[in-house]
């Protein structure tokens, strides 16, 4: 069984969309597969086609571009230690 993975950056996804594509595989099937490895944090079923079309155009790089939709995001435990603290501050 595979690992379910809880954070994507916008550089993977976009490296799994590749990859995937690079392999036939349609933008229907990457997008269900996205949300059954990373959850509803990933890209809508639209914007992975539109990843789709860009690869097929010739754009080939990866990198998230400021200003994108759709952030990237990490968490640690510094960060989830820092939230803990603020709601605890909001009591």
């Amino acid at each position: 069984m595979a690992a379910l993975l809880y954070v994507c950056t916008m550089e993977e996804e976009h490296s799994v969309i590749y990859f995937l594509w690079s392999e036939i595989v349609s933008g229907a099937e990457i997008h269900c597969r996205l949300l059954a490895q990373y959850g509803n944090s990933v890209l809508p079923q639209h914007s992975v086609c539109e990843w789709i079309e860009q690869f097929r155009n010739g754009h080939i790089s990866v990198p998230h571009e400021e200003g994108s939709r759709h952030p990237s995001t990490a968490t640690t435990d510094n960060d989830i230690e820092h939230v803990h603290d603020m709601v605890l501050l909001d009591d």
